[in-house]
């Protein structure tokens, strides 16, 4: 590291140095200046309902509805997963959607259905994820009846991958089943629906997830 650090910092800022000099003017007067101050003023601007354009329902969920969506200024897809404040209220589960958004903000994994954005309205919390249009593992597994043994050992390793990515930051998950993991177009799975994941501290204890 000594070795990389004393070869490539005086590199990286005689480099810059050249950058500054002859050419960063003339990209300051230039139209590709001014695109990328218009591309960062657009990914700095908060996020609201009206960036996206909605698709197909997905799902539905305890408080709401999961769309297909677009980002306007991307054009890049996502899931949009809607959840109604008085819903959330009127089941007394404030702590668990905040406990969700708060731990898919910590995640950051390619086999986890991450979170890309999230914003609320008066009405409605909107949390903007992975987009994942190829099913979940038990519709595929009651069309197939028995996935073979490369196929479950692939399926078993994204969600081991997933639940080690979790544990690294000291969250567990508590909601393992066929109908949490996602496929993408491609094939691939992610684990999904961390409602009820939550950080692993010494009281934590108790009957959890789905019957």
């Amino acid at each position: 590291s000594i070795l990389s650090h004393d070869t490539f910092d005086p590199l990286e800022a005689a480099c810059v140095y050249e950058l500054q000099s002859s050419c960063h003017e003339a990209f300051r007067e230039s139209s590709f200046f001014s695109e990328l101050m218009r591309f960062l003023y657009i990914q700095q601007k908060p996020v609201r309902e009206d960036d996206f354009a909605l698709f197909r329902i997905l799902g539905r969920g305890g408080f709401g509805l999961v769309h297909g969506c677009k980002r306007a200024s991307s054009g890049k897809l996502y899931a949009m997963k809607v959840m109604n404040k008085k819903r959330i209220k009127k089941r007394g589960s404030e702590k668990l959607c905040m406990n969700e958004r708060r731990i898919l903000a910590e995640v950051d994994s390619d086999f986890i259905v991450c979170l890309k954005y999230s914003f609320a309205t008066e009405e409605d919390l909107f949390l903007i994820l992975d987009l994942m249009t190829g099913g979940d593992l038990s519709f595929h597994l009651s069309m197939k009846h028995v996935f073979n043994r490369e196929e479950a050992e692939f399926y078993a390793g994204r969600t081991a991958l997933g639940l080690r990515a979790m544990h690294r930051l000291n969250i567990v998950y508590r909601d393992l089943k066929p109908e949490n993991i996602l496929m993408d177009e491609e094939g691939l799975t992610r684990i999904s629906d961390l409602g009820l994941a939550c950080k692993i501290t010494s009281r934590l204890s108790g009957v959890c997830g789905t019957r």
